[in-house]
């Protein structure tokens, strides 16, 4: 059954694949509680303890952790006459391609008798943690997990299954310990202790409706999402660029809410809208002035 499925998803272009058993996974719970403690959790983090235990009465009836990974291409954000989506939003939202992708396990899961479930960056499970577990990665300073060949360019989808199936073992590897991601942090969120603070990242600021009383100095022409601790970390140095160009502030900015929405409504960037982004477009041109 695990060869079927990774050739099932080889099939469909994904290639890093991992399994683990629900009941042997390590997770660090603590952290949850001491980001919270700090105020370092942010409103798009979803969920408290007991809804990322898969031991709990929501998940009992799964025995195995499907991970998944698909890759993506580092941005070039050089053009300060242009701005830009994150490598993450680049593209058809990757929520809908890879959910389409691990559905093709899901029907051979169902076929075979299974139940399953499919996840991608819609529930409160630590996708990250379950990917470690599955070994298909270790830890970077900046709290995201690190493949060997993908560096951190690549997006996690779960599936959970009764179907019992052998685990990989989990890579045994640690960062460089070169901060460079802690010392390129725009806003200051990373820090030694491994605790995002989330509520600084710009990822999650830049995506944020309102921004009362937020410094914004640090905002720059990457107006959904922010790549900066991914793209200096030498764990992704040969990663490839992609070939998008950004966008044309004018014409993004002249653009009506109608034609945002059909341009992009194939996008990660959708769900957010057109108002948030042009605010973000404002912050920076404002910056640049500065």
């Amino acid at each position: 059954m695990k060869n079927k499925i990774i050739e099932i998803l080889n099939e469909v272009g994904i290639h890093k694949v991992g399994f683990c058993n629900t009941h042997n996974i390590i997770i660090d719970y603590s952290k949850y509680d001491l980001q919270k403690e700090l105020g370092y959790k942010c409103s798009f983090q979803v969920g408290n303890i007991k809804d990322k235990d898969l031991t709990s009465e929501r998940y009992k009836i799964y025995n195995t952790v499907i991970a998944a990974l698909l890759p993506n291409k580092k941005v070039n954000y050089s053009d300060k006459n242009k701005v830009y989506f994150s490598s993450v939003a680049v593209g058809k939202d990757y929520h809908l391609v890879l959910k389409n992708k691990l559905k093709n396990v899901g029907r051979y899961l169902k076929k075979e008798g299974f139940k399953y479930e499919i996840f991608v960056d819609n529930n409160p499970l630590d996708e990250k943690a379950l990917a470690y577990n599955c070994g298909l990665g270790f830890f970077g300073k900046n709290n995201l997990l690190i493949n060997p060949e993908y560096g951190s360019y690549f997006n996690i989808g779960i599936i959970l299954t009764d179907a019992v199936i052998e685990s990989d073992n989990i890579i045994r590897e640690s960062c460089e310990n070169c901060n460079l991601c802690i010392k390129n942090c725009p806003s200051g969120a990373l820090n030694n202790k491994g605790i995002l603070n989330s509520q600084k990242c710009l990822s999650y600021l830049t995506q944020k409706s309102k921004l009362d009383n937020i410094n914004t100095d640090n905002f720059n022409n990457c107006i959904y999402g922010c790549d900066k601790c991914m793209s200096v970390c030498p764990y992704n140095k040969n990663i490839e660029y992609s070939n998008y160009n950004g966008i044309d502030i004018d014409e993004f900015l002249n653009m009506s809410e109608e034609e945002f929405n059909d341009k992009y409504k194939s996008s990660a960037v959708l769900w957010r809208g057109k108002k948030v982004l042009d605010r973000n477009i404002g912050i920076y041109l404002k910056n640049l002035d500065k």
